[in-house]
């Protein structure tokens, strides 16, 4: 559902369903619903938990690990790409 935000009314757009072509078929209802908006004094008593040092050093790492994986996946593709450059008609 898709909808306008208007002040502390929301103008609704809701997706029916799909036409013979599969296009989206929608309707619109202007009738302006009430939303719950956030109140700053509410916002901010909300408690957001944040891991430990120790699980985000151990996060740090894993992506460290991830980058590095990336990295060599990128120059293994590239010599693959040079390699089949040289011998167009070898199968790597």
């Amino acid at each position: 559902m898709v909808g306008n935000q208007l002040g502390d009314r929301l103008d609704v757009i809701g997706v029916m369903h799909l036409d013979t072509d599969g296009e989206v078929a929608t309707k619109v209802d202007h009738r302006l619903q009430d939303i719950e908006r956030t109140r700053p004094e509410q916002f901010l008593n909300i408690e957001i938990p944040i891991p430990t040092i120790e699980n985000q050093i151990q996060g740090e790492r894993v992506f460290a690990q991830m980058d590095a994986v990336k990295n060599l996946q990128t120059e293994t593709a590239a010599e693959l790409d040079a390699a089949a450059a040289l011998d167009p008609g070898k199968s790597i």
